[in-house]
């Protein structure tokens, strides 16, 4: 099962490798949303099992909930144009930009203004999905 692909991908000896790293890393990006704030980023419609099948990711440093780096860098691996040719990849990343639509709808002009244009520069990446 796939979990078990993660969990052999993601061990800290494996990792340590660069094809290792890779492989872990492209199965991670699939599920993302999980890392970021307990997975409150995730489609609701999920079940728990949804993250926790993939909590081996939890050895890279970027998807570590000690570590979070910004968003953007979730955002960034979940959207890339070979993320979401996979229809899972695209629900990921789709579900990720939903936090930010008011960004892609007429340059940003429905965003509150109190939010800096850092607000939307996060989820630049969102911008491969086709909106």
């Amino acid at each position: 099962s796939e979990d078990n692909l993660v969990n052999a991908a993601c061990t800290s000896a494996n990792i340590e490798t660069i094809h290792g790293k890779a492989a872990c890393k492209g199965l991670c990006q699939k599920r993302a949303c999980c890392f970021v704030e307990g997975g409150a980023y995730c489609n609701a419609g999920f079940s728990k099992n949804y993250c926790e099948e993939y909590i081996a990711c939890n050895v890279l440093p970027e998807y570590s909930e000690v570590t979070a780096v910004g968003k953007k860098d979730l955002v960034d691996a979940a959207c890339t144009s070979a993320n979401i040719q996979t229809s899972e990849g695209e629900e990921t990343c789709k579900q990720m930009c939903t936090l930010r639509a008011c960004c892609f709808v007429e340059g940003g002009k429905f965003c509150n203004v109190d939010f800096g244009p850092e607000y939307c520069e996060e989820f630049e990446a969102c911008k491969n999905l086709p909106f």
